[in-house]
């Protein structure tokens, strides 16, 4: 695919097909977050960039229980004397 680049503002543009986004993986086409480089052969290079995961999504595959052999432990975690309205 051939397209030009135009200016937009102070800056220059290259318009991007909605096919090409597509093959990229990119749907959400107001927020995806990209990296940009110049590769040694002087291309750009314009890739998806991974969106942070959800707290839930990072847990997954946590097990407590083989953590807590990892990490030798095992119960409830003493904190210390409380130090203010925690009870």
């Amino acid at each position: 695919m051939e397209t030009t680049i135009k200016r937009w503002g102070d800056s220059q543009g290259v318009i991007i097909s909605k096919t090409m986004l597509a093959k990229m993986g990119i749907d959400d086409l107001d927020a995806q977050l990209v990296k940009m480089h110049i590769d040694g052969k002087g291309r750009l290079i314009i890739e998806k960039k991974k969106s942070p995961s959800k707290p839930e999504e990072r847990f997954i595959d946590f097990d407590i229980l083989t953590y807590s052999k990892k990490v030798k432990h095992e119960g409830e975690l003493d904190w210390g004397k409380p130090s203010g309205d925690e009870i």
